[in-house]
């Protein structure tokens, strides 16, 4: 049975990226591989930090972004994500969120053999979402601080 809402053909493909390795590479190392190469600040960012942990903490986000995009309303999760990627601890600017969405979007073209226009736009427009309401919440701490 074809997938026939964004919500499933992102579910389907999600479930096929996790279960597919290339090179002996799961899914969210192969991402960051993919997101270090956008960006001098984006590699900066990464110094020093353990990846392989990095990479552990992707599935939930994944989760409470798809939740957003379901409910329209930020888990407490996905506040305390939003608050720490702001200005005022990790500094991830909005930016750096898109080049964060174009390489989870190579990976999975990398990594869902049914990878087409349909499944992009899937992920594109459930992660969107939720990168609108972290690029928000970056925006208010940002004048917050300048107060």
């Amino acid at each position: 049975m074809r997938p026939t809402s964004l919500k499933q053909v992102f579910d389907h493909s999600y479930f096929r990226v996790m279960r597919e390795e290339r090179d002996d590479i799961e899914f969210f190392p192969a991402f960051y591989n993919h997101l270090a190469t956008k960006s001098a600040r984006i590699e900066e960012k990464f110094a020093g930090i353990n990846m392989a942990q990095l990479a552990r903490t992707q599935r939930p986000g994944i989760y409470h972004l798809l939740t957003y995009f379901d409910t329209d309303e930020p888990t407490e999760y996905l506040r305390h994500l939003a608050a720490l990627h702001g200005p005022k601890y990790l500094d991830i600017a909005p930016e750096l969120l898109d080049l964060w969405l174009e390489a989870i979007l190579e990976t999975v073209r990398d990594y869902d053999p049914d990878f087409d226009s349909e499944v992009e736009a899937a992920w594109r427009a459930v992660l969107q979402k939720g990168i609108g309401f972290l690029k928000d919440a970056y925006a208010a701490q940002a004048a917050e601080t300048k107060i």
